[in-house]
C-alpha cells in the first residue's frame, strides 16, 4: 500500500460500459474530506499537454472508457451516479466546435454551420439563439464575442462534486506589488478548456510570429511596424542597420548629384 496521500482528481482502476454509463471502479483507499477527494495511489494524475490531442480523438464509447482509466472523469453533472459515454462526446463535440468556430475567424470566413449549433447550444439563452442571425455575418468582433461566451460557459460548467463549484477555479494573489490571476482546474473538465484556451494562444502566437531582419529568429512583434526583436534592439543591432542604410542612401544621393 501506498504510504503518501496525493490530494488530487484521481484515476479509477477500471472502467466499464453499460449501456451508457460508465461504471468506474475505484481503488479500495478512497475518503472524502472537506469536499475533497483523497485517494492513495502510486501516481498522481497524468494530464499532460497531449491530453486535449486525445480528447478530440474520441469517437466511440469504448475508448472513453478507456480514456477514464488514463485520465479520469470529467465530474461533470449527471443522474444515476455515473456520467453517460453520451454526455462525453457531446464535450467532445463542443471542444472540436470551438477550435473551428475560432479557426473560421482567423481565415476570415463564415464558420460552419454546425459549429454553430454546437456553440450556440453551449452559450445558451437568447444570447446563444443570436450566434446565426444574419446582423452578425461578417462581424469579426461579434464572432469573438459569441466564442468569448462559449468558453465562459465552458469555464462555469458546475461540476458533480460538492465543494468545488465550478470547472475552473480562478484566484487573484498579490505578489511583489502585482495583481496575478491564476487559473486552476477542479476537474478534467477544466483542464480540457484550459488546454482549448493555450492551443488558441498558440495558434495566435504564430500567426503573429516575424523573422527578426538581424538575427533572422522568429519573435512575436509588439508593434506592426517592428521588423527587429527585442534582443537585436537592446544589442543595437537596429541601430546599426539604420546607420547602413543611412549611410548608403547619402553616397546614392552624391552619386546622383555628381552625374547632373
Amino acid at each position: 500500500m501506498p504510504t503518501h496521500k496525493f490530494i488530487s482528481l484521481p484515476r479509477p482502476v477500471k472502467c466499464v460500459l453499460q449501456g451508457d454509463h460508465l461504471v468506474p471502479t475505484w481503488g479500495a483507499h478512497r475518503e472524502e474530506e472537506k469536499g475533497k477527494t483523497i485517494c492513495e495511489f502510486s501516481q498522481p494524475r497524468n494530464w499532460t499537454d497531449r491530453t486535449l490531442s486525445a480528447f478530440l480523438l474520441l469517437r466511440s464509447p469504448r475508448q472513453i472508457a478507456e480514456f477514464v482509466v488514463r485520465f479520469g472523469t470529467l465530474e461533470t453533472q449527471h443522474s444515476g451516479g455515473f456520467e453517460l459515454a453520451s454526455t462525453w462526446l457531446l464535450w467532445v463535440t463542443r471542444a472540436k466546435a470551438i477550435l473551428s468556430f475560432n479557426d473560421a475567424i482567423d481565415k476570415r470566413i463564415r464558420p460552419t454551420q454546425r459549429s454553430e449549433e454546437v456553440l450556440a447550444n453551449l452559450i445558451g439563452g437568447a444570447i446563444g439563439s443570436q450566434i446565426k442571425s444574419s446582423t452578425y455575418h461578417g462581424i469579426r468582433g461579434a464572432r469573438h464575442f459569441f466564442l468569448m461566451r462559449a468558453i465562459s460557459a465552458w469555464l462555469n460548467s458546475r461540476i458533480s462534486r460538492e465543494g468545488q463549484g465550478t470547472a475552473v477555479k480562478i484566484g487573484i494573489q498579490r505578489k511583489s506589488g502585482e495583481i496575478t490571476i491564476s487559473h486552476e482546474p477542479t476537474c478534467l473538465l477544466g483542464f480540457l478548456i484550459l488546454q482549448i484556451l493555450r492551443r488558441l494562444q498558440g495558434l495566435r502566437k504564430r500567426a503573429n510570429s516575424r523573422r527578426c531582419f538581424g538575427c533572422k529568429a522568429k519573435f512575436q512583434s509588439e508593434r506592426s511596424i517592428q521588423k527587429y526583436c527585442r534582443r537585436c534592439i537592446k544589442g543595437k543591432v537596429r541601430q546599426r542597420d539604420n546607420m547602413r542604410a543611412f549611410r548608403k542612401r547619402q553616397q546614392a544621393g552624391r552619386e546622383s548629384h555628381r552625374e547632373h
